[in-house]
Formats: C-alpha cells, sequence, structure tokens
C-alpha cells in the first residue's frame, strides 16, 4: 500500500476475501488495517479471540476488539488521511466518518485487488489443484449417474458429493445443472425437470482449494 498510495497513513479493508489473502483469517466478518510506518491490526469480535490470537501472533499484527476499536478516538493520528476500500458499506462509512472524526476518510478502488492480479507459485498451484479436482471427478461421475429420468437437482447433487470429496473441498458456487431447454439459461437453477433423450446438456461447477476457486462450464 505504501508504494502505490503514498499520501495514505492508514487503509482498511474489509472485504473478507482480501482479509483472508492478507492474513489467513477466513471468518464471516473483521477488518484489517494497514499502518505506514507502524504494525498493522486485525480487528476482529469476541467470537474470533482464539483464531485471531494465533494469527496476530505468527504475523506480528495487532489484535484489537471490533467494540473497543470503535471506542478509541485517538485509535488514528490526527488529520490523518485512511483508505477504505470499496466494499465498505454507506452506513459503515458514516460510522468511521462519525466515530473518529479528525480523520480523512475516503474510498479507493480495487486497492487491495491491484495488488492480487499478480499470482504466486503457490496461488497458481492452489487454482490448478482446484482444477484438477475437478477434472478428475467429473467424467467417471456423469458416467455413473447420467440416465434418463434423472433430474436436474439429482445430478446436480451427485456431482456435488462426487466434488466435494468427503469434505476436502469446497464448492466455489452452488453446481448448475440444465436439461433440455434449460440449457440456454446461465446460471439456471437446477429442476425436477427429467432428462430425455437426445437432450442439451449444460453443467456449471468448481470447488475451492485453499480460498481459490475453479470454474468449469460443460
Amino acid at each position: 500500500f505504501q508504494e502505490k498510495y503514498p499520501k495514505l497513513d492508514y487503509f482498511i479493508v474489509s472485504n473478507m476475501k482480501n482479509i483472508q489473502w492478507l492474513t489467513g483469517f477466513s471468518g464471516s466478518a473483521g477488518l484489517f488495517i494497514w499502518k505506514k510506518n507502524a504494525k498493522n491490526s486485525l480487528i476482529l469480535d469476541w467470537r474470533y479471540s482464539e483464531t485471531g490470537k494465533n494469527i496476530s501472533q505468527k504475523l506480528d499484527l495487532n489484535l484489537e476488539d471490533y467494540h473497543h476499536f470503535f471506542s478509541q478516538e485517538n485509535f488514528f493520528l490526527p488529520q490523518a488521511n485512511c483508505g477504505l476500500d470499496e466494499n465498505i458499506k454507506i452506513t459503515e462509512f458514516e460510522n468511521f466518518k462519525k466515530k473518529f472524526p479528525k480523520t480523512n476518510f475516503e474510498t479507493i478502488l480495487d486497492a487491495t485487488l491491484d495488488l492480487r492480479q499478480t499470482k504466486n507459485e503457490q496461488e497458481l498451484q492452489n487454482i490448478a489443484t482446484a482444477q484438477n479436482h475437478v477434472d478428475s471427478q467429473l467424467i467417471s461421475c456423469l458416467e455413473s449417474e447420467l440416465a434418463t429420468d434423472t433430474t436436474e437437482q439429482l445430478l446436480a447433487w451427485k456431482i456435488e458429493m462426487a466434488l466435494r470429496n468427503n469434505g476436502n473441498f469446497d464448492l466455489s458456487f452452488p453446481v448448475i445443472v440444465a436439461f433440455g431447454e434449460n440449457s440456454s439459461r446461465p446460471h439456471h437453477l437446477p429442476s425436477s425437470r427429467k432428462l430425455k433423450a437426445g437432450d442439451n446438456i449444460l453443467i456449471d461447477c468448481g470447488v475451492k482449494f485453499n480460498g481459490y476457486c475453479s470454474d468449469m462450464t460443460r
């Protein structure tokens, strides 16, 4: 952040996927605060105190309780410039300005995403693992489960079970299966429509490995 945004004294990341990329934390709520020339902070509520403690010690971060953070009027230096990512909600933005009136806040589009565009070798391997797993499972699943009178919903469930691999993978998104006339509809919601001889079949699926997703349409 410092190299790309030299005028900023702080930057607040609220997008949970970006927080996971920065710290490894994968909970449902939190904030990451980058500070110029100071130790960065991870802001979590009481549910994640144990997980947060482990992460903060490993990465040398300050761990702050979410509610305590907003009670510290002097958390930011007076007249400091603080960037906020584009995922911040209007109500949250207004809350920051209210709680920290001496701080200059501004939203910055795609700041963390710009940093993430170039993947390292481990990230590329995570993506490849996610894609290779779908390649290894989809055809064999179809060979055993695809038959007339199978419904879109049932086939989607069978594919999901095969892809999850006893819990070793998460889904990137709900499996999409579409038969016949439904196959012309992107992001079709699987229904009780049964497979008939001669139908087109559309399948859209993917898995997540270490936070990185694959996405395959066939």
